[in-house]
């Protein structure tokens, strides 16, 4: 039995601050009440195992007994997984850095730098549980509109060797956009029994209340709360020199302030897959899905009535028509009647199972459509040539590509940015140069993507470069004056960037121009010394020919 804690001073009491922010947090909880009603309706009818919004449900009980077709739930993991794996394979990197200044990142030591740093925070990614955590965002992006998660080291400086993330489900966090529209406060609730309270904040950080249960009711699990928001934001509370926003951690129920800290940079992503103007969480492509769903699953609880009854139908009993009142369904067991044609017959539904399966399909395909499921799965379908899969995956480009590009901008970017800036605090990425220094310090660090959909499109760029060198190789043969139009070294680094390869493939502009002169040099003193050579030939040949002149004059 655990040891019963000491009430004293030691305790907290309510505190102002904790007040301030039990009530802003409140107001804001307030205006999602509508949402709240939407949420749990797609989590019902999409993602049942999410459908405690509104109310907790039974640890480990059934979530999906309102189901009766799993077509909208598949073609919602169709999607999920399209995006996890185009935007964030854990099998290929896709991101890289770049100061967006031409003239510094064409420094080898900056490209250098940049590759080595990407790769290290990929590696970072692929070790921890990022991936188990960001699949959780995409499925709630993409069910729900909006998604968060949280990104933080699990050390301080070279202790740090992992990097930890944690998605919130929708109905534990609160968000406030920034004047710009851009998400900077979030509340995230946890809850913790009164032992994890306990390490987590210290027993003179948490409440009597809870200390109390400690021994009372160890299982009851206490909610806390942790906003995040940029410094200033709060009386009572400043951030940490250095840091730009301050965390609280309070107990809601007992007006308790547990911790205090702060961040660098926002730790959280939250990723909204499309916005109405004037809200702030966003709405998913499950809105426009959920009227089709709701259908299709009421259409087949309706025609697996049907079809019962069709294997099992009613019977139409004349009264007093079987004697003795009861009917014997057992196999090879008769039940006497007394009109063998009026008496006992199947009740015959006559149920259309062709037309409403005909609707059926009609409504899987309305809910394939609207997660993109028609365009991001290929058609089993043996005999496509090379030239339809390629026109499938350039329309799979233009569907996707405006929402890829606001799930870059919200999620991806925001996870990499801190993902390079904790790394580089805890002198994990090595020594950067001076010049990349100066430039981030005038302009900031780039990102550039190189998912699937981002290769694709370049090795058309590439496919091109080379057809169209392949046409002026052809022109050369008529007009070699020709090539003096086209610059080989722009080329080169034309497909060395959309091909993607390391920079270290590369020399650079100053040893390539070094050993140019060398090779010039070289070639000079090898046309000087043939020309010696066929000097010293020439002479020879003269002096032989003298010679030979003088012995026939003798003679």
């Amino acid at each position: 039995m655990a040891k019963s804690p000491k009430l004293s001073a030691r305790s907290p009491a309510s505190d102002r601050l904790a007040e301030d922010i039990v009530l802003r947090r409140d107001a804001l909880d307030a205006d999602r009440g509508v949402w709240k009603q939407s949420w749990q309706e797609i989590a019902d009818n999409l993602i049942p195992r999410k459908n405690q919004i509104q109310g907790e449900r039974t640890k480990g009980g059934k979530r999906n007994q309102k189901r009766y077709s799993s077509s909208g739930q598949h073609a919602h993991s169709v999607l999920t997984a399209a995006l996890h794996g185009t935007m964030s394979s854990s099998a290929v990197q896709w991101f890289n850095f770049t100061t967006g200044d031409t003239e510094t990142d064409s420094i080898k030591e900056v490209r250098q730098f940049f590759d080595d740093a990407a790769k290290t925070l990929w590696r970072a990614f692929n070790r921890g549980n990022f991936h188990t955590q960001v699949h959780e965002a995409y499925l709630d992006v993409s069910g729900f509109g909006t998604s968060c998660i949280l990104q933080e080291p699990d050390g301080v400086g070279p202790a740090m060797e992992d990097l930890v993330f944690t998605t919130f489900s929708i109905q534990d966090y609160v968000i406030e956009e920034s004047s710009s529209g851009l998400v900077d406060t979030v509340y995230l609730t946890r809850h913790y029994t009164a032992r994890q309270a306990i390490q987590k904040y210290g027993e003179e950080n948490v409440a009597p209340k809870v200390l109390t249960d400690l021994v009372k009711d160890p299982a009851k699990r206490h909610p806390y709360i942790q906003v995040i928001a940029p410094d200033g934001d709060f009386d009572g509370v400043s951030a940490p020199d250095g840091m730009r926003y301050v965390s609280v951690h309070i107990d809601p129920q007992n007006k308790v302030t547990a911790a205090k800290s702060g961040y660098h940079e926002f730790p959280c992503a939250v990723p909204r897959w499309s916005q109405v103007a004037g809200e702030t969480w966003g709405r998913g492509p499950a809105d426009n899905a959920l009227p089709d769903i709701k259908v299709l699953n009421e259409a087949t609880r309706l025609e697996l009535n049907a079809w019962a009854k069709a294997l099992d139908p009613p019977l139409l009993v004349e009264e007093d028509g079987v004697a003795g009142g009861k009917i014997d369904m057992r196999p090879g067991k008769a039940t006497v009647v007394r009109d063998m044609d009026r008496s006992l017959k199947a009740f015959e539904s006559k149920a259309r199972f062709d037309v409403n399966r005909i609707k059926l399909d009609e409504y899987r395909n309305e809910i394939r459509r609207a997660f993109f499921a028609d365009q991001l799965e290929l058609p089993t379908n043996s005999t496509m040539t090379a030239t339809e899969v390629q026109v499938r995956f350039d329309l799979m480009q233009r569907i996707l590509g405006p929402i890829l590009g606001r799930l870059e901008y919200e999620l991806q970017s925001p996870i990499i940015e801190r993902g390079f800036n904790i790394l580089f605090r805890a002198g994990k990425l090595g020594q950067m140069p001076s010049a990349l220094i100066d430039a981030l310090n005038r302009g900031g660090l780039s990102i550039t993507y190189m998912g699937p959909l981002s290769r694709a499109q370049k090795q058309q760029e590439i496919s091109g470069t080379l057809r169209w060198l392949e046409s002026v190789a052809a022109v050369a043969q008529i007009d070699p004056a020709s090539l003096d139009l086209v610059d080989m070294d722009e080329v080169q680094k034309f497909l060395h960037h959309n091909s993607e390869q390391p920079e270290r493939f590369l020399r650079t502009d100053k040893l390539v121009l070094e050993l140019r002169e060398a090779r010039a040099k070289q070639q000079q003193k090898e046309d000087g010394l043939a020309e010696a050579q066929a000097g010293a030939g020439i002479a020879s040949d003269i002096a032989t020919a003298g010679s030979s002149a003088r012995i026939e004059a003798a003679a």
